[in-house]
């Protein structure tokens, strides 16, 4: 489209040329044609100033009836006849090569200015196609503007799934502790349930031994090494149950380390994502400047 406006451009620039050549020669044929009619005038004033010596011979004649004055008077007639046949003469064939040298330089200027007007119109209606196509270049989206959304839909995208799996993860750890609680109350309960089993059968057994132990000697100390077994039994169930009282002290200690540990890590993350939003943010902006400054160029 750019090289036919340029062609355009040239033949425009050449008609101008010729036009101007034309005119240029449309000017020594007027001069020429200005010349014609000062010798027609001038033939003119001559045949005048012929006439008016021949009126004055006649008068002369008249009066005096000289024959110098006849001859002399043949003599002005003749030239003014042959002025006449002149005038006449140089008169149609100045005014016909006039007539033709003007209309065959107006022929050639009307051609002329003819081609330039169509040349004109033709070069009008490139510029027009061209605006019309920069209007729908103008119109159809590059391709950083097709991506945009793309982009955006997905950061979105990103964002949500994000924010639903730490959701998630929170449930599902809430769910852990809860389960591990309930294991624990189940535990200590069963625990408890078998210490009160135990509890029972040694009263049951201080009960039924209790009328033969006080009788003999041998009883006492059957019972008394059957209460020192259980008080053995006892103590060791104490010291697990003490053992596992630190274990789960320790458990807690560790659990509240990782849950600052956590909460530090979160805050972390916290900090970087508004970093990452504002960055976002500040190039999107960016990016909307180029293009709008891309379109206005």
């Amino acid at each position: 489209m750019g090289d036919e406006v340029s062609n355009l451009l040239s033949k425009i620039e050449k008609e101008e040329l010729n036009n101007l050549q034309l005119k240029a020669e449309l000017s020594p044929a007027e001069v020429s044609g200005k010349r014609l009619q000062e010798n027609i005038e001038e033939l003119g004033q001559r045949k005048a100033a012929v006439l008016n010596e021949i009126k004055q011979l006649l008068h002369q004649i008249e009066q005096e009836g000289s024959r110098n004055a006849e001859e002399k008077l043949k003599q002005l007639l003749n030239l003014f006849r042959d002025l006449d046949m002149k005038d006449s003469d140089f008169y149609s064939t100045g005014k016909q090569k006039h007539l033709a040298e003007g209309l065959g330089i107006e022929d050639s200027l009307y051609v002329f200015m003819e081609k330039l007007k169509l040349v004109k119109k033709e070069l009008g209606t490139k510029l027009r196609a061209n605006l019309l196509l920069k209007r729908r270049l103008g119109d159809v989206p590059s391709q950083s503007e097709l991506i945009h959304p793309i982009v955006h839909f997905l950061h979105t995208c990103f964002f949500w799934y994000e924010h639903r799996f730490s959701e998630l993860y929170i449930q599902i750890q809430e769910k852990l502790r809860q389960t591990r609680k309930y294991y624990a109350t189940y535990n200590a309960l069963l625990e408890i349930k078998e210490l009160m089993l135990k509890e029972v059968s040694l009263l049951n057994s201080i009960n039924a031994q209790f009328q033969e132990a006080i009788t003999s000697t041998s009883g006492r100390t059957k019972l008394i090494d059957s209460m020192e077994g259980i008080l053995k039994g006892t103590r060791q169930k104490l010291e697990k149950v003490q053992l596992g009282l630190q274990t789960e002290l320790k458990n807690c200690e560790s659990l509240k380390q990782k849950c600052a540990a956590s909460i530090a890590e979160q805050r972390h993350r916290s900090s970087l994502l508004k970093a990452f939003q504002d960055e976002f943010a500040r190039s999107e902006r960016v990016r909307s400047i180029s293009t709008l400054a891309h379109f206005v160029s």
